[in-house]
């Protein structure tokens, strides 16, 4: 299955916040069972695992945590968050380490076991480098997909911030 690429403008259309944060230690790995609704494909599959003594349905996300330097846009987010990537998708996202510091996009968890955990995608990252500029985390194929990236990439986080502000006000 080929993956399409999303334009940064479409990430921000269905993220809660973006905010620009420093890195800190990659938490253990979070598992999460997955949402099952009764009569449905997956909740009839579900049952049949459970009444076969297997293992319910879960997906497991690479953790790390983030100190939040600044709010830029969208709901308000504590001092302190977990940011997370599926582990089937570590091979094509970001590999965050300690100290890196990158304006993202962010998306607030589902239910309990993901509470305080934001997940975030190379579509809607950007590195922090050299105090001041920013570097995609990714590089687009199309026109349609790099035009915002060809107005922010290599430019000052302000200007950055300035053009996710205008995106969200509207």
């Amino acid at each position: 299955m080929e993956m399409r690429d999303i334009p940064f403008e479409e990430v921000l259309s269905y993220a809660d916040a973006v905010v620009v944060v420093t890195i800190g230690e990659r938490n253990p790995d979070l598992e999460v069972g997955l949402i099952t609704e009764p009569g449905t494909p997956e909740g009839n599959l579900s049952e049949k695992q459970e009444a076969q003594g297997a293992k319910p349905a879960s997906a497991t996300f690479i953790s790390y945590q983030a100190q939040v330097k600044e709010a830029v846009a969208g709901a308000e987010v504590g001092q302190e968050i977990n940011l997370i990537v599926s582990e089937e998708l570590q091979s094509v996202e970001p590999v965050l380490q300690p100290g890196m510091e990158i304006l993202t996009a962010i998306k607030k968890g589902i239910g309990e076991e993901q509470q305080n955990n934001y997940s975030f995608t190379r579509y809607g990252t950007y590195y922090v480098v050299d105090d001041n500029y920013v570097l995609s985390a990714f590089e687009a194929e199309d026109q349609d997909t790099s035009t915002f990236t060809e107005d922010t990439n290599g430019k000052t986080l302000e200007n950055l911030i300035e053009k996710v502000q205008e995106i969200k006000a509207e």
